[in-house]
């Protein structure tokens, strides 16, 4: 009977924690599907964007991806490093000077070491990228203007998960330092994509060796704008 009993009391644990298990399992995958939802923020001025994510007051854990319109600055960009974005939109956003940092520029440093940051568009008109800037992130591709004149050491140092690059400058940057790209595994599959007829000028430029190595395939592969077709 004692035996009989105890069987009874394992057997009943046993269903409890089995209902217990799968109603956490159920959670935790709702949970992971909600994540995926947008935000989008027009901002009044540059440096705002802080009260204006106080003022919606997201939950970040849900809120994975962000787009920001308007002027901004390096207190937008410390407040965007801050939370939890997975992807960030500023391709409707204007880099505005404060404090001695540059107009049309992503700040030095800016998403160094993000270990949520895998998706990034440029601000409008960006001419450069600051030393370090996306460093050790966790992008997965890039898309690189042609407004971009200045690459800044170490930009895509060590982004481990970078797979795909779209160079939009027609002719090769003049100087682009050897460790922008640098310091990836073995086994990633590395693509540089670049408009037609651009890659016999990349490799001509006497630069371009030094960090083109770092990609193991080369592709022409854009499509030309509609104004020189």
């Amino acid at each position: 009977m004692a035996n009989w009993l105890m069987i009874s009391i394992w057997v009943l644990r046993a269903q409890i924690l089995s209902e217990v298990l799968n109603r956490f399992i159920l959670e935790v995958k709702t949970y992971r599907n909600y994540q995926e939802k947008d935000i989008t923020i027009n901002l009044t001025g540059a440096g705002t964007l802080k009260q204006a994510l106080a003022k919606e007051n997201p939950d970040y854990f849900v809120y994975r991806n962000i787009k920001v319109n308007g002027e901004i600055d390096k207190r937008d960009f410390d407040e965007l490093a801050s939370h939890y974005f997975k992807s960030i939109d500023l391709s409707g956003a204007k880099v505005v000077a404060y404090d001695g940092y540059k107009a049309d520029m992503v700040p030095d440093y800016a998403f160094e070491a993000n270990e949520y940051l895998e998706s990034f568009k440029m601000p409008a008109c960006v001419k450069e990228l600051g030393f370090n800037a996306f460093r050790a992130t966790m992008l997965k591709e890039i898309d690189l203007p042609e407004t971009i004149e200045e690459f800044g050491r170490n930009t895509f140092n060590a982004c481990f998960y970078l797979t795909d690059v779209y160079m939009r400058h027609k002719e090769p940057p003049y100087w682009i330092s050897w460790c922008v790209f640098a310091s990836k595994f073995d086994d990633l599959y590395r693509t540089l994509h670049l408009y037609p007829g651009s890659k016999a000028k990349y490799n001509a430029h006497r630069y371009t060796k030094n960090w083109i190595k770092y990609f193991d395939n080369v592709v022409e592969d854009l499509d030309l704008p509609a104004s020189i077709l």
